[in-house]
């Protein structure tokens, strides 16, 4: 994120795909686990991965199934989108998107909260 947020999206060169190919597999198995491992946190941290990996729809379907199989905290997802506003002055294709998810998120917990 603060790579992104320094130096754009262009500066993720082929070793830092590499090792983010790399953390995903781990993620990929948390987020299966029964519970999954580490939520929301392993959800947040693969979606991001797939944005910055330009796998937009795949990061909306890993925040969706966080959705489903999480009970999510407003805190939670308040933090999720306030490390994506960081970045979000920089080009990255879908990332209004998966602040759009965060938003609705929040919204719809907030009206939970009342």
């Amino acid at each position: 994120i603060l790579l992104v947020r320094s130096e754009g999206l262009g500066s993720i060169n082929p070793t830092h795909r590499k090792y983010m190919t790399i953390a995903r597999i781990p993620l990929e198995k948390q987020v299966q686990d029964k519970p999954p491992y580490n939520a929301p946190w392993c959800f947040f941290d693969l979606a991001t991965i797939m944005l910055f990996m330009n796998e937009i729809m795949c990061a909306i379907s890993t925040l969706n199934a966080a959705a489903v199989k999480v009970k999510l905290k407003y805190d939670d997802v308040l933090t999720f989108r306030s490390t994506l506003r960081l970045i979000e002055k920089q080009p990255v294709d879908g990332l209004n998107d998966v602040i759009e998810w965060a938003d609705n998120q929040l919204d719809a917990l907030s009206f939970n909260d009342l």
